[in-house]
């Protein structure tokens, strides 16, 4: 069994062999030349528009983080979020 296994880990891991013609249901004008993604047009703007350029919001201000609140629950077993630890001492309880 252990041959058996060695040997398809041999024939599985040998040298790929490389392809002398292109496909044949691949046409050469219709493949993309390198970078072609990289050369987009720009946007076309009518005539007599004004365009301005203007920096974009920041993260904190366009996602704001959430009120905190009031009280938090005590945390149990597989709760992370949204809860205190029993043995912070941040949360007013003493260590024992």
């Amino acid at each position: 069994m252990k041959m058996l296994l060695i040997a398809a880990a041999f024939a599985l891991g040998s040298a790929a062999v490389a392809q002398d013609q292109p496909a044949a249901d691949a046409e050469p004008a219709a493949i993309a030349p390198p970078g072609a993604a990289e050369q987009l047009q720009p946007p076309s703007v009518p005539a007599g528009a004004t365009v301005v350029f203007k920096p974009s919001v920041p993260v904190a201000e366009a996602y704001p983080a959430p009120a905190p609140k009031a009280e938090y629950p005590w945390c149990k077993r597989g709760m992370t979020d949204g809860c205190k630890q029993r043995r912070d001492p941040g949360n007013g309880q003493s260590p024992r």
